[in-house]
């Protein structure tokens, strides 16, 4: 990321550009000081360790498995069920009117009262 920095302003460690002085400082102040590259190097780590942490938080959530449900069990599920409910249920729901038609008048007045 410096180096794009560096590149994009086209500073080096010894130019110093008059319009972008407070840019080159901290860019030249990561690149040459000790100290902060200590600092850089921490917060890379912590970083990393936040990662890590929410990682172990996903797997104790079982996130990647119900990721994996939804995404790949839960369609062909839905899918089983929608054939199911047009291929079985409702040709047997008119079977089942043209069967017992006074059955089907009652049912239609109670709903609609």
């Amino acid at each position: 990321m410096l180096k794009t920095i560096r590149k994009e302003v086209g500073l080096s460690n010894f130019s110093n550009v008059k319009s972008n002085e407070a840019l080159g400082f901290f860019v030249n102040d990561i690149s040459c000081n000790p100290k902060a590259k200590e600092n850089a190097i921490n917060a890379k780590y912590r970083i990393k360790m936040i990662r890590f942490e929410l990682f172990i938080i996903d797997c104790t959530q079982f996130i990647y498995l119900k990721r994996f449900y939804s995404a790949t069990l839960r369609p062909i599920f839905g899918g089983l069920k929608i054939c199911i409910k047009h291929l079985i249920v409702i040709p047997l729901g008119k079977i089942i009117i043209k069967l017992f038609p006074k059955l089907f008048e009652k049912l239609k007045q109670h709903i609609n009262e």
